[in-house]
């Protein structure tokens, strides 16, 4: 009556197109998933997970020019469905799910002594998107179903930030 879903990514690629500038990103996540049947008819899924994604361009064209410039976003969310089957012709699905982002959207720093690059880092973004959703489906035949849902979405941002205005 209960399963766990397990599973998991990593990706690392590396190249470059001239030896003086390199570039590398990598992908990485983590999930799992429970699906429990209270009945028959109806059942629960709960997953949890994590993604990250990751890149840098390294350049030592020039000594006074060298630098490492980065980037990466983290991505965690958790996500709880259910569907209730066997109501005559109708099946109902409704649930809620979270996704907290966490983005660092740009950093650049000096890579050799000699390196007139100043090291700056973007101000890091924190934003929850959250959703709740209903549906049903009803076969009235063999051949033809009609669905029919809604869905309720926000996203905000999180913590301290400044907007710049132009």
């Amino acid at each position: 009556r209960d399963n766990l879903y397990l599973s998991g990514y990593y990706s690392y690629d590396r190249f470059n197109f001239i030896e003086e500038e390199k570039y590398n990103y990598s992908n990485m996540n983590a999930s799992a998933k429970w699906v429990h049947l209270f009945k028959d008819n109806f059942r629960s899924a709960v997953s949890v997970g994590y993604d990250h994604y990751d890149y840098a361009t390294h350049s030592y064209a020039n000594d006074n020019d060298a630098y490492k410039m980065t980037f990466n976003i983290n991505q965690y969310f958790l996500k709880t469905d259910f569907e209730h089957a066997g109501l005559g012709n109708h099946t109902l699905n409704w649930g809620v799910n979270a996704l907290l982002y966490d983005v660092v959207p740009g950093k650049i720093v000096p890579t050799t002594e000699a390196s007139l690059r100043k090291a700056q880092t973007m101000q890091k973004e924190k934003a929850l998107e959250a959703a709740v959703y209903g549906n049903e489906e009803w076969d009235i035949t063999d051949r033809f179903t009609i669905s029919a849902g809604a869905r309720y979405s926000m996203f905000g941002a999180l913590g301290p930030r400044t907007y710049q205005t132009y």
